[in-house]
């Protein structure tokens, strides 16, 4: 065996796969959620994208890890379905995702939706 075919036979790590490979630290993305909600919290007239671009400004997205408290119907999530939602759903449909009865399939198909469609928008912003 090559030393090229051992390569392959481990997965790159994260922080690994970027381009150029140059080498990024992986971050939680906890005080920066925090932050955005906060801020969208005591200034409710400022525009959503303005707040998230203020909160992560400055800040790689690609290099932070959000968990559940990034999809909705958490605050933050709802922050960025109201930026990034091209796929016509409402923040009021995306809200159903809150009700604890909510068809499974239903939920799987919005959360399909999410991750296919809105989350991948958001992370590629420079302007959020």
């Amino acid at each position: 065996m090559t030393s090229r075919q051992r390569r392959r036979r481990f997965p790159t790590p994260a922080w690994l796969r970027c381009s150029l490979g140059v080498r990024r630290e992986m971050q939680s993305a906890q005080p920066f959620v925090d932050a955005a909600v906060a801020l969208h919290l005591s200034h409710p007239h400022a525009p959503t994208a303005d707040v998230l671009e203020l909160a992560l400004q400055g800040v790689d997205r690609r290099t932070l890890v959000f968990g559940q408290e990034a999809e909705p119907p958490s605050a933050f999530g709802m922050m960025v379905a109201e930026v990034h939602d091209n796929t016509g759903l409402t923040l009021e449909e995306w809200g159903w995702l809150a009700n604890p009865r909510i068809d499974p399939k239903l939920a799987t198909a919005l959360l399909e939706i999410w991750r296919d469609k809105v989350w991948p928008r958001f992370l590629a912003s420079e302007r959020s």
